[in-house]
């Protein structure tokens, strides 16, 4: 029994203790936001000093720039550039990508296509978008043409312009995780984009374009809803001059007390709790925070 015992704690505990001993170690030393930060979730990055995350708006209102980060684990951010499918429609590519970049950029319009609203007018659930890639110009757009790689679902490409598009730009927002006013947040609200013709849902993959995509992940309309963190966004950088950013919150280190997702309680202005991210492998939990 004690030679067990000696060998149980040589060969598996001293191991497992050394594995997170280290994890510890990296995560105690590596704190900093640097440039491999954007292959981490959102949250992942909004807990690491020197990130600009705090300094954008909460609550996302119609006009705003925005972008989004899929929550499947390794997934990157909503992404288009002007070059096209060379099978399919040929109409501009829609990737993900897993670095920071202007094309990630998205302006969320109404179905009128005005890109600019006088009042405030905050973006909620149920509500039926244009996404509008700020660099090109052209409306995120799918339709009934089979993807490049994943076979069972729908191309997902942009296409026309502030004048020129069709009922195939339109796409309904669901929210998995309402906040008390209705409001979708920069970084916590979790959301899906269910495509109104062809009521697919966006998706993103870990199936890996080839030279023609850049070496970027496949995004695609998938027709069944499988309840996957794949066909799951969250909204990680928003721009609006209009709004004020929301300031970071000052995190105590207590015991947690409550899971993801977040919860609010007034009157804390912030609606969200400080992510108490022990791994990156691991998802988000939360501790207490004092807001200042």
């Amino acid at each position: 029994m004690a030679h067990f015992v000696v060998r149980a704690a040589g060969l598996i505990v001293t191991p497992i203790l050394v594995y997170a001993f280290f994890f510890y170690l990296h995560f105690a030393i590596l704190k900093n936001s640097g440039p491999g930060d954007s292959t981490m979730s959102s949250l992942f990055q909004a807990n690491l000093a020197g990130n600009t995350f705090f300094n954008h708006p909460r609550d996302v209102v119609y006009g705003s720039v925005i972008t989004f980060r899929n929550n499947a684990y390794g997934g990157g951010i909503l992404h288009s550039h002007v070059q096209s499918y060379p099978a399919g429609s040929k109409q501009q590519q829609v990737t993900a990508y897993t670095h920071h970049d202007t094309n990630n950029h998205w302006l969320v319009t109404k179905t009128t296509r005005a890109s600019h609203y006088p009042d405030l007018e905050y973006l909620q659930d149920g509500d039926i978008i244009i996404l509008r890639h700020n660099s090109t110009q052209t409306n995120m757009h799918s339709h009934y043409v089979e993807a490049p790689l994943s076979k069972g679902d729908y191309e997902v490409s942009c296409y026309g312009n502030a004048e020129i598009g069709d009922d195939n730009d339109h796409w309904r927002v669901e929210v998995l995780n309402p906040s008390p006013d209705g409001r979708i947040k920069t970084l916590t609200t979790r959301l899906r984009l269910h495509h109104v013709t062809t009521s697919c849902i966006l998706s993103s993959h870990p199936n890996i374009l080839p030279e023609w995509g850049f070496k970027q992940y496949e995004v695609s309309c998938m027709k069944k809803d499988y309840k996957e963190e794949n066909l799951v966004w969250n909204i990680e950088s928003h721009f609006n001059d209009r709004r004020k950013p929301f300031p970071a919150p000052s995190c105590v280190t207590r015991p947690l007390s409550s899971p993801f997702p977040f919860s609010s309680s007034p009157p804390c202005f912030l609606s969200f709790q400080c992510p108490r991210i022990l791994s990156p492998f691991q998802k988000p939990v939360s501790s207490p925070i004092s807001c200042s």
